[in-house]
């Protein structure tokens, strides 16, 4: 998780020198839609909301739609599953922490 945290960091120090310091995430985002069109050319690239499904996909790289459901890994209950994970998973090592150190204060101060 550190390195995520140091990952986010790095493209938010980025972003501050390529959109300009305190700039939305929502403002980043559709620059960067407007930046990767003009310098992307438009037979290289595609741009569809997943909500569409497989369609837009399957269009552009001239195959055919599959038979089975898009897939829709991250939605808003498979974020909110991993948030509570990693939350717990977090809470319970620093419960061992501080059970450790209160077990070891209390051996000390015999």
């Amino acid at each position: 998780m550190r390195h995520f945290v140091n990952y986010i960091n790095l493209l938010q120090t980025q972003w501050d020198k390529v959109y300009g310091k305190g700039r939305s995430s929502d403002y980043i985002y559709h620059r960067h839609i407007e930046w990767l069109k003009e310098v992307v050319p438009a037979d290289r690239s595609l741009f569809f909301d997943v909500k569409e499904g497989w369609g837009p996909l399957c269009k552009a790289l001239g195959k055919e739609v599959p038979d089975i459901p898009f897939p829709r890994i991250n939605g808003s209950e498979a974020i909110d599953r991993t948030a509570q994970y990693h939350i717990k998973r977090g809470l319970v090592r620093w419960a061992g922490v501080v059970a450790l150190v209160a077990i070891a204060a209390v051996w000390f101060t015999r």
